[in-house]
């Protein structure tokens, strides 16, 4: 284990280092802030919109039938992401496809109304 006088050391003589530091600790800043205030503005299916186009963005690709992800998190980790539960998770998913908004087959996720997602995840 590194102590914090060499450590600190370490980052004065190589700046790089530093600015490397800096800019990861800022970004897990802003994704923080960002969780905080989704957690504080959004309701469930709101929160569980952001964190299907998360996966999309982050795993998926476009098929025949638009944006798709073969889902990477079970439901239980899309609940701990989303600080909903495994049944909210569930309830969500069910209408999210009652609405037409996605296509959901075991864990092939077809987005079919991007915009609406879209709009709900940031209402």
């Amino acid at each position: 284990m590194i102590q914090t006088p060499e450590f600190l050391s370490f980052l004065e003589e190589h700046g790089s280092a530093a600015t490397g530091l800096l800019r990861t600790v800022v970004a897990r800043l802003r994704h923080s802030s960002q969780r905080q205030l989704e957690f504080g503005t959004s309701d469930a299916l709101g929160r569980l919109c952001a964190c299907m186009l998360r996966m999309l963005d982050r795993y998926g690709g476009t098929d025949d039938r638009g944006p798709h992800v073969t889902m990477p998190l079970a439901q239980h980790e899309i609940a701990a992401m989303t600080g909903l539960s495994r049944e909210a998770v569930v309830k969500g998913l069910r209408s999210l496809r009652a609405l037409g908004w996605i296509d959901l087959q075991a864990r092939d996720l077809t987005v079919l109304d991007f915009a609406a997602m879209q709009s709900r995840a940031t209402s």
